[in-house]
């Protein structure tokens, strides 16, 4: 039988964290706790920006603010819903 590497004993690792996060809900006060959770976003893509600028008529400075509020108010949903056992 092979012993597990450090590089999967890491992957297990931070599986166990995330579900850990999850099952307790800890994500709800504390977002950043998940992995796909980013405080700061990235430029979105010119074809996400387009959609962004033309189907929601965004002016293309106001694309990454929306973004975050939008998914701050999100958050905030989820946090009014759900309750940290």
């Amino acid at each position: 039988m092979a012993e597990p590497t450090p590089t999967q004993d890491s992957d297990q690792e931070q599986r166990n964290a995330v579900e850990y996060t999850v099952s307790s809900k800890a994500y709800v006060e504390n977002p950043e706790l998940l992995p796909w959770y980013t405080t700061e976003l990235q430029e979105p893509t010119p074809e996400t920006r387009a959609l962004f600028e033309k189907y929601s008529q965004l002016p293309s400075g106001d694309v990454v603010s929306h973004i975050k509020r939008v998914r701050d108010e999100a958050f905030k949903v989820v946090r009014a819903r759900i309750k940290p056992r």
